[in-house]
């Protein structure tokens, strides 16, 4: 269909002009990308929209980065639900954007809200969720909430053995 080859190829031109280090003429590409979705059937766009937010954070443009996340998160839950990888994954995107500018209760409500998803998909000690617990602890440490913090930690570390673990048995039984 004409209308995925011209998104493919706003996408193509857009990575070149990031690669170039002509962020402005990226950021207009990806938007445009963006707005010939409107004009899909399906919605092939989340890489388009995290690596416009991606530009976006880059220039400094922390706020219009939000709301990239923002619009695509909303846009998303509604054509997939919340239960969703692809959902979940722009939650903990939106939720690393909000960290890193120091918006830590929206931080932690998008962090809550990823793990959530991915308790819901994989269950309680999915090693997706490791780093979002650590992230949490270390919200939860900034804030003086240091037992908080230390249930969030334990959780994290619980995780990464029982993923180290995992990964031991299964060399160990490929060796056997």
């Amino acid at each position: 269909m004409i209308q995925d080859a011209v998104f493919q190829t706003y996408i193509e031109l857009a990575g070149k002009a990031c690669d170039a280090g002509q962020l402005a003429l990226g950021e207009r590409m990806l938007e445009a990308a963006l707005e010939e979705t409107k004009r899909l059937d399906h919605s092939p766009f989340e890489d388009a929209i995290t690596t416009l937010a991606y530009v976006h954070y880059q220039r400094g443009k922390f706020r219009k980065a939000e709301l990239v996340l923002q619009s695509g998160l909303k846009m998303y839950e509604k054509v997939l639900g919340v239960n969703n990888m692809h959902v979940a994954a722009l939650m903990l995107n939106l939720a690393e954007l909000y960290l890193s500018i120091k918006k830590d209760s929206s931080a932690r409500v998008m962090y809550e809200r990823y793990i959530k998803v991915i308790e819901c998909l994989h269950g309680y000690d999915h090693t997706l969720l490791e780093r979002p617990l650590t992230q949490l602890a270390y919200i939860n440490t900034r804030r003086g909430r240091f037992e908080t913090a230390q249930l969030f930690y334990m959780r994290a570390v619980k995780i990464r053995n029982l993923t180290h673990n995992r990964g031991s048995e299964s060399s160990l039984e490929s060796k056997a």
